[in-house]
């Protein structure tokens, strides 16, 4: 069966998130080294069950952020500054992003993306998403996250795709082998040319 949709992930493949080891250092500065909220934040994604209740829109993202601003001693303003400062066009894959839309309108495109509640606004505003693909599902939004078979099952039910009709991008290889055995086809990012590549390859 031929090729209808392509899925991707929002961070790590369009966007380039900051590294957390740097963030971690503020930690150690501060002297937060046995504080268990900066800890579990900063904890990669997939092992850290405070940031998976803030993909699941459990925890709001004002909530993240506020406490924050306390463990840190600074105002929300600057809080509110450095969250985005992250977000700055060079952490952009314009390459990549490019692509994606180019599959328009051939193809039916989607962004699945684990993020907070104001992860729509945030990406939105920096990066104006919506023009970029016909369909953007946020995790928190939804109350799923990857890697739920659920959330990329109703990924396809809105594309209106069977899963052997679609490709999926991911830069966790949790995320990609979770749509893998829907019997999604993957590519499992590491850098711009070599996805591209996997993605025309399953295009033909």
């Amino acid at each position: 069966m031929s090729i209808r949709a392509v899925i991707t992930d929002f961070g790590g493949v369009l966007y380039n998130p900051p590294d957390r080891r740097w963030m971690r250092r503020w930690q150690f500065w501060l002297r937060l080294g046995k504080d268990e909220f900066i800890s579990s934040v900063l904890a990669d994604p997939e092992g850290s069950e405070y940031v998976r209740k803030v993909y699941t829109g459990e925890i709001p993202e004002a909530e993240v952020w506020a406490r924050f601003g306390m463990r840190w001693h600074v105002s929300s303003w600057m809080v509110n500054r450095m969250r985005r400062g992250g977000f700055s066009s060079k952490r952009y894959n314009r390459e990549m992003a490019g692509f994606i839309q180019g599959l328009r309108p051939r193809y039916k495109t989607a962004i699945l993306s684990n993020a907070g509640d104001q992860g729509r606004q945030i990406f939105g505003e920096a990066y104006a998403i919506e023009s970029l693909v016909d369909l953007v599902i946020i995790s928190a939004e939804e109350k799923l996250a990857k890697p739920d078979e659920r959330i990329y099952r109703l990924a396809l039910d809105r594309l209106g795709v069977q899963a052997d009709e679609a490709v999926f991008i991911d830069d966790l290889e949790v995320n990609v082998q979770a749509s893998r055995l829907l019997g999604i086809h993957t590519v499992h990012f590491h850098n711009t040319a070599q996805a591209i590549a996997e993605v025309q390859h399953y295009l033909g």
